[in-house]
């Protein structure tokens, strides 16, 4: 998988080499801007070296975390009456569904890109986009996570 070609590039990009790039990635850097955000912190607080990939792979369980809750929040939008229980299982069986569960082990830039376009699903179904982006303030909110999307997408115009 291209987890050959992103661990060493990330591995860079964490110890602040950014002026180096393989030239076999197509995508942004959003992918490593992701995990060095989740990884210096971590790594102050438990003194571990994270220049490992299982390290690097541990930023998709804030991904998992993450689709688990958006998910959760999407189906309450549009399933008002059901159990809250049964929303959390649906929003799980979704997040574990067996694409997105086979990636999790892997550092991949996919993870994230679906986390940020379920939040777009989301900030649709609240209509945010639709009438309420000027009136209320959040387009901050929708344009962080358009930038968001943006830096994770493929440069060739494929996902």
């Amino acid at each position: 998988m291209d987890e050959i070609f992103h661990f060493p590039q990330a591995v860079k990009y964490y110890t602040g080499i950014y002026n180096e790039w393989d030239p076999k990635i197509t995508t942004p850097p959003g992918l490593y801007l992701f995990t060095i955000a989740i990884l210096r912190p971590f790594s102050k607080i438990t003194n571990l070296n994270v220049v490992e990939i299982a390290c690097f792979r541990f930023s998709n369980i804030i991904y998992t975390v993450g689709t688990i809750y958006i998910i959760h929040r999407i189906l309450q939008h549009h399933h008002k009456k059901r159990e809250p229980r049964v929303l959390l299982l649906s929003s799980f069986n979704i997040t574990t569904f067996p694409v997105l569960y086979f990636f999790n082990f892997l550092l991949l830039y996919r993870l994230w890109l679906n986390l940020f376009c379920f939040i777009d699903v989301l900030l649709a179904s609240k209509k945010i986009l639709l009438c309420c982006i000027h009136s209320r303030g959040y387009q901050h909110i929708v344009s962080t996570n358009k930038y968001c999307l943006d830096i994770l997408s493929l440069t060739r115009g494929h996902v």
